[in-house]
């Protein structure tokens, strides 16, 4: 248990930070959807929760740009205090966790807050954007498993920029732009653009749709794949 309070001593101020950072999106994001209910028609009768929409992704933005961040720093100050780096991983691991954890079902309070904003200011609304019900019966399997998926995302990144230096920005901007810019395209290409290369391919594979417990269980295999890579990385990087 001491351990545990060190290590949680250590970052606190990182936590703070990302929640802090977390929950200033949330707001704008409920003053952006209460100007526009209230600059809409009268007749208008539905609402997105664009507050909780921007803290569950910001929330995982700043959980990578912060452990890309002080990741480096956290390693070098584990080491020099004496810290082995397999104690380092295991630690820093499951408190990051942890802290995901709480802060992704913190978001399921801030989404009740919200529609009873929206409720209580703007009558009876209904919200466009539903959760499916595999999503919905699977809630916290999804939230625990989006929290795996941060963790490993901010260890991966960490530990190989940390490794390989400013090489590894490179690619992580061609990642990002790659997923912001050609997925969504391949998406709507595979759904939509009948007799298109990238439909044939989708509806050869899962002609009935993929199924959702796939796509779970292939993010929590990538997550174990990307944390046992991050924690070959460490096992072997000096200071």
């Amino acid at each position: 248990m001491s351990d545990f309070k060190k290590h949680v001593k250590y970052y606190y101020k990182d936590y703070l930070i990302r929640l802090i950072c977390s929950m200033v999106f949330y707001l704008v994001g409920v003053m952006m959807a209460v100007l526009i209910l209230r600059a809409g028609d009268d007749g208008e009768n539905t609402y997105a929760a664009m507050g909780t929409i921007f803290y569950y992704f910001f929330s995982f933005v700043f959980t990578i740009l912060l452990g890309m961040v002080s990741f480096s720093m956290n390693f070098r100050l584990h080491i020099s205090m004496g810290n082995t780096r397999k104690a380092f991983f295991s630690w820093s691991y499951l408190i990051d966790f942890l802290f995901n954890s709480l802060m992704f079902f913190f978001g399921l309070l801030l989404y009740k807050i919200e529609n009873r904003l929206y409720h209580t200011f703007f009558g009876d609304l209904q919200n466009e954007i539903m959760l499916p019900s595999f999503i919905s019966s699977h809630l916290v399997l999804i939230l625990l498993l989006a929290a795996v998926a941060a963790t490993s995302v901010y260890f991966f990144l960490g530990s190989t920029i940390y490794r390989f230096g400013k090489r590894c920005y490179a690619i992580i901007w061609i990642v990002w732009m790659f997923s912001f810019l050609v997925l969504p395209n391949v998406n709507a290409a595979s759904e939509t653009i009948i007799g298109s290369f990238i439909y044939r391919i989708y509806h050869t594979v899962a002609p009935a749709g993929i199924n959702p417990s796939i796509l779970l269980s292939f993010a929590l295999i990538l997550s174990v794949v990307m944390s046992l890579i991050s924690y070959k990385l460490i096992r072997k990087q000096a200071l």
